[in-house]
């Protein structure tokens, strides 16, 4: 079985909705999906899915998998400031943490990702507002796919899953507009030079969105919208950008 299925979300989310959700047999799935069953149950032991005779030790969101908008949300928690935590003797959670200051922010992420995220916590002498997942099999996949070596990188085939919330959930976690030039980022300095000049492609790919790499300090790499391109970035991400974080396209 090739590790490039290890990344594939179509296949992932194929086996996953017939193996947890609809509980189809591994030899139907095998024919479903023109595999040999031997190969389904390979692929289920690299997605970490359960033996039948263990689906008891999972909870029951199990049996579910995240919408559209759910997921777009996830993956632009990757791009931004969203972190799946893996744990060794469970499943893994996503989390994100931010300023009270966007108490609002957390609280809309936690509402569109329900019931998979309860509540918000405040933490750090009421500094802090973090959201935190129910432990999940499916986050499996996206920790795989994210976290390779245990470090957060974006990965070039992740891009292709990315649409127009992702790059607005991307730009409220990490954009920002300066007020008197009206110039627009993303603090990208999480990510090495490479991954950064990926992303900038892919902007200038898929929605002719021109930018440069300005490294501050000589070590973090931000990625700078140019100015003519600032007009396509807000046609983007204007439509999903929630009340409180409109000062980041220099609404007051």
């Amino acid at each position: 079985m090739s590790k490039s299925n290890l990344i594939n979300r179509e296949l992932w989310k194929s086996v996953y909705k017939m193996y947890m959700v609809d509980k189809i047999p591994i030899e139907e799935i095998a024919d479903k999906l023109g595999y040999a069953p031997e190969s389904i149950s390979k692929l289920r032991e690299q997605f970490g899915l359960p033996p039948r005779t263990k689906e008891w030790l999972y909870n029951e969101y199990a049996a579910s998998m995240f919408n559209e908008e759910q997921e777009q949300i996830i993956l632009g928690g990757m791009l931004g400031d969203g972190c799946i935590q893996s744990r060794t003797s469970r499943n893994p959670i996503y989390t994100e943490t931010h300023s009270i200051h966007q108490l609002e922010y957390i609280s809309w992420k936690q509402t569109k990702l329900y019931p998979f995220v309860k509540s918000v916590s405040i933490g750090h002498k009421e500094t802090q507002a973090q959201i935190r997942s129910v432990a999940m099999p499916q986050l499996r996949f996206y920790r795989n796919v994210f976290y390779p070596d245990d470090h957060k990188l974006i990965p070039v085939e992740s891009l292709r899953w990315l649409d127009d919330l992702a790059v607005a959930v991307w730009y409220m976690d990490d954009g920002s507009i300066t007020q008197k030039s009206g110039v627009m980022r993303f603090a990208t300095c999480g990510f090495n030079l490479k991954t950064v000049g990926m992303l900038q492609g892919w902007l200038a790919t898929k929605y002719d969105i021109m930018s440069y790499i300005y490294v501050d300090k000589g070590i973090y790499p931000n990625l700078v919208i140019q100015k003519e391109s600032n007009n396509k970035l807000m046609k983007i991400i204007e439509p999903h950008i929630i009340p409180s974080m409109r000062y980041k396209l220099g609404q007051l």
